[in-house]
């Protein structure tokens, strides 16, 4: 499907459409052919008028966004859709009176930089609501997560999750982490539960999650063990937290946090060997090891008696020297006991001695 007007072939931008158009076509099909998924695409200038394109006719179709659309497809959009501007920055333009894209192309520059402050983001609004995106296509080397999740049409008890659902779910998040593991041989270190619940406070509907260590077990027992641990997440934010309430609409299981895992064939020479090259020391483990003439076995014998003597001699000093010790401090312990004084004995101060000290009558047997 193409927005607006038929592309013209003798246009080059139109024919570099037409040629994409034809790509996603291709690459559509394969997916549905290895996956059995199907898949919608989006073809314009830039990442942000494909994505919009892309959500245009769906599901399984593909849509041709030219430049001479843009503006009427961007009039409606509301600013919170447009990627950077539904948070703060999106809060800030509204305040301006305007809520949509469209309205929001009336504003000039000198407006937005008065009201955000810098000109780099006035430049990123003014260019945004426009449909202008400068940000480059880059290739996902491997995906950040891995997710395993359900939508309920009929809301759900906890024992339909933990008998029905939780099972196929962990079971189909276990095979897609053994799938990642083979390929990118890392292992996720998180698991986050999502969830779509009451609120006992009477706020409606919400969407809410909870993370864990991801159970480090064998390929064969990780199911379960994932089952275990959403169940008890689950368990703790209704039961001890008491801040949602059942029935349940959404239930999702998500592996994140990946970690490079060490092959099998890596061992402790190689850890030498990383740590010498960072700091620029040889490491001669492998290194062949040359031929000696007779000249260099012989100064290489008598370097080693030499090492060897001077190891002796100096062992010889070292035990001369604590057995002098040894002897010192005896006949220093010695002498104290001989030099040590008897016990002292109480001496009164002249100003305290009187008269009656002196002539005190002595105690006679009778």
């Amino acid at each position: 499907m193409i927005v607006g007007d038929k592309l013209d072939m003798s246009i080059e931008t139109d024919m570099r459409l037409a040629h994409g158009a034809d790509i996603a076509k291709e690459l559509r099909h394969r997916v549905f052919l290895k996956c059995n998924y199907t898949v919608s695409a989006g073809i314009s200038f830039n990442k942000l008028l494909a994505k919009f394109a892309s959500a245009k006719n769906k599901p399984n179709r593909q849509t041709i966004l030219p430049f001479s659309a843009v503006p009427e497809l961007m009039k409606n959009v509301p600013l919170r859709k447009l990627r950077g501007l539904g948070g703060k920055l999106g809060k800030q333009i509204e305040q301006l009176g305007v809520h949509t894209a469209g309205e929001a192309t009336k504003l000039d520059m000198d407006t937005l930089e008065r009201k955000l402050g810098k000109r780099k983001i006035a430049d990123f609004v003014y260019k945004c609501v426009r449909g202008l995106d400068e940000t480059e296509v880059v290739e996902r080397e491997s995906t950040k997560s891995l997710l395993a999740a359900k939508n309920f049409k009929d809301e759900n008890s906890l024992i339909t999750v933990e008998k029905q659902w939780l099972p196929l779910l962990a079971d189909e998040l276990n095979n897609r982490i053994i799938a990642d593991s083979e390929a990118n041989s890392r292992d996720a270190r998180t698991l986050t539960i999502s969830f779509r619940a009451k609120m006992t406070n009477g706020y409606g509907r919400v969407n809410a999650s909870r993370s864990t260590t991801m159970p480090q077990t064998s390929n064969l027992k990780r199911t379960g063990a994932i089952v275990a641990a959403a169940l008890l997440v689950l368990k703790t934010a209704f039961c001890k937290e008491s801040q949602f309430a059942f029935p349940i609409s959404f239930i999702g299981l998500t592996a994140t946090n990946f970690s490079e895992r060490a092959t099998q064939g890596e061992s402790i020479r190689s850890y030498f060997d990383i740590a010498d090259q960072k700091s620029g020391k040889s490491n001669d483990f492998d290194s062949p090891k040359k031929a000696l003439s007779s000249a260099d076995r012989e100064e290489e014998y008598r370097k080693r008696v030499q090492e060897s003597a001077d190891r002796e001699l100096a062992l010889k000093l070292h035990r001369e020297e604590s057995s002098r010790g040894i002897r010192k401090t005896r006949t220093q312990n010695s002498n104290r006991a001989l030099k040590r004084p008897g016990p002292k004995r109480r001496k009164r101060s002249a100003e305290f001695m009187t008269v009656d000290m002196f002539f005190k009558p002595k105690n006679r047997k009778t």
